[in-house]
């Protein structure tokens, strides 16, 4: 059944009601009660259809209001990856010049070490050298190196 035949059994019943209340007998209702049932009815049905409108209206809106806060969860997630993104570029690139930073400590300390071991070895074999030959400058016999001795006393 519609909201119009519910109506019109409602204003039957209430002038079957008024008819058995005040005797009003037999001839039925007039045009005029007929007339003002029917407005009433449609009056009725015209308040159920927008009422009906006026919800749907409100499931759309609702439906509406879903999509946008879905729209903007995405774009608020988005924004995340984007970020989580540069924020992992930058680490790659953080860490690729902290490997290139590590690379020339390496480089220089490898090199460093390297003329640090040279300039000590030359050291070592110049006072080694030189060692040599104050060894060989004090090797001999006693008389030997009295006779040296004398030699160099009597040239300088």
């Amino acid at each position: 059944t519609t909201i119009a035949d519910w109506g019109v059994d409602i204003v039957d019943g209430a002038l079957s009601f008024a008819g058995d209340l005040f005797g009003i007998g037999g001839g039925g209702p007039s045009d005029a009660e007929i007339a003002a049932a029917q407005a009433f009815v449609a009056q009725q049905a015209q308040v159920a259809a927008l009422e009906r409108q006026q919800a749907e209206d409100q499931a759309i809106m609702a439906y509406l209001e879903q999509a946008r806060a879905v729209a903007e969860s995405k774009y608020r997630l988005a924004v995340g990856v984007e970020k989580a993104k540069d924020q992992v570029s930058q680490y790659v690139l953080n860490a690729k010049i902290e490997s290139r930073r590590q690379q020339e400590y390496e480089v220089t300390r490898e090199a460093s070490s390297e003329v640090i071991r040279s300039y000590v070895q030359n050291n070592l074999e110049q006072e080694a050298g030189e060692a040599a030959r104050q060894a060989d400058v004090l090797s001999g016999s006693p008389e030997e190196l009295a006779a040296r001795a004398n030699a160099w006393s009597a040239g300088s």
